[in-house]
């Protein structure tokens, strides 16, 4: 065991002295309080943009992730860009988007080509989004711009919140805005929209898409003020299914079966019958005092993972399949939005604002959690807090993840890659966030 972590410090201590593309070093420091040094590199965003509503996405290797501004009461970035990093986090590329930002998720396509939601024209304070619009963005495989497309106008946007596409098995790219689009990947061209005519919709999470290329979703049907889950297939809703009021930031997944949907909209989870889009049971966890935010996951025994936004008084919660209770909580004491891994090893690994109140920078930000007795295992403090990024993990145990100061972490865990049994073991299911069922 010594030897090991001799050898894994003298490996992050060369990699110290390993640049990226742009000059940018990758760096070693932040002990975990089991005393091993598990960050063995890390990327510094040459930007004055950081990672907030930026979680990776992992495909063959690579890595692909934007940068954004934080709040619509602070200074805007004036250098966001989307850059495709190694897995020692090394730039391959990176496009530049000004004072545009990345406003969640990437996917990429089976060309390499890479699609993501940006912001144009956010401003600040009372007015941040009365002229903003989104767009969905296409780079090659090469970070080459091909094209972009409309899909929110002035005044449409919500002011929190991530808008991730989702990707099916022949390129197409389902992604929100005023409308859920299905779009053609070669010219950007909307195969269909939901709902058609005028009616309008807001977005904040993530579509997902079962084996029969069912669609799923979230929105606020902005003419009722309702929250609800809807089923499509090529456009054709299938079903719709009301939650709570509001504006529900999480994203759905499925259960093993893949019979229900899985959705926190508030401060209860959901199991909607994905045959009927009937409720078939919810719960609202003990103790909760704030809201579920981040995106549940599944393991294999259908038990559901995820942490609320409560400030100091934020749990993570372990919710039993059947609904009737916990298997346990655990008090993180920041906010909550990232969405848990599973990792094969037992434990979630999840990311968290400035754990320590009274005392910021001082906290850890990420946790290793034992998925059985909720215990912590190992934790780190990272440079700066994490709000909507989500780790992917490798398949040889690294994980990925940035903060809100800039720095992109590779980060040693003891595992081998996700749960393989899980149902829905992170944010849109697997690495590479198609949001398809697993399995497929």
């Amino acid at each position: 065991m010594k030897l090991t972590k001799t050898l894994l410090l003298i490996f992050g201590i060369l990699l110290n002295f390993n640049c990226g593309e742009d000059g940018a070093p990758n760096q070693t420091s932040l002990e975990s309080e089991d005393g091993t040094s598990r960050i063995i590199a890390r990327y510094k965003v040459e930007s004055d943009g950081y990672f907030y509503y930026n979680p990776p996405t992992l495909v063959n290797g690579y890595i692909y992730i934007g940068t954004s501004s934080k709040l619509e009461t602070d200074a805007l970035a004036t250098d966001n860009c989307f850059i495709k990093l190694d897995i020692n986090t090394n730039l391959c590329w990176k496009y530049r988007l000004g004072k545009n930002e990345v406003r969640g998720a990437a996917v990429v396509d089976s060309k390499g080509n890479v699609y993501f939601v940006v912001v144009e024209g956010r401003g600040t304070w009372e007015d941040a989004y009365k002229q903003a619009e989104t767009y969905l963005y296409k780079l090659d495989s090469e970070g080459q711009f091909k094209w972009k497309v409309n899909l929110a106008t002035a005044g449409q946007i919500y002011h929190m919140g991530m808008v991730n596409p989702a990707i099916d098995e022949n390129d197409i790219i389902y992604v929100g805005g005023d409308k859920l689009y299905a779009i053609d990947p070669e010219d950007g061209k909307f195969k269909w929209e939901y709902p058609e005519g005028e009616a309008k919709m807001v977005f904040t999470n993530a579509p997902i898409i079962d084996s029969d290329r069912n669609v799923y979703f979230i929105a606020n049907n902005k003419t009722e003020g309702e929250n609800e889950v809807y089923s499509l297939k090529d456009g054709t809703l299938n079903w719709k299914c009301r939650l709570e009021k509001g504006f529900t930031l999480s994203s759905p997944a499925f259960n093993v079966e893949g019979n229900e949907l899985i959705a926190a909209s508030g401060q209860t989870i959901y199991w909607i019958d994905l045959k009927n889009g009937n409720i078939k049971r919810k719960y609202t966890p003990e103790g909760i005092t704030g809201e579920l935010r981040g995106s549940p996951a599944v393991d294999g025994a259908n038990n559901v993972f995820v942490g609320e936004k409560s400030n100091t008084n934020s749990i993570f919660f372990a919710i039993k399949a059947d609904g009737t209770g916990l298997l346990w909580s655990k008090k993180i004491g920041a906010d909550l939005y990232s969405s848990p891994a599973l990792g094969d090893d037992g434990l979630i690994y999840t990311a968290s604002e400035d754990t320590r109140d009274g005392d910021k920078g001082k906290g850890n930000r990420f946790h290793a959690i034992n998925k059985t007795t909720g215990e912590t295992v190992w934790a780190l403090k990272l440079e700066m807090d994490v709000t909507w990024g989500s780790a992917v993990i490798d398949e040889n145990g690294y994980i990925y993840i940035g903060d809100m100061k800039g720095y992109f972490y590779k980060i040693k865990s003891d595992c081998s890659g996700l749960d393989p049994h899980a149902a829905w073991p992170r944010f849109r299911g697997s690495n590479e966030g198609t949001g398809r069922k697993m399995g497929k």
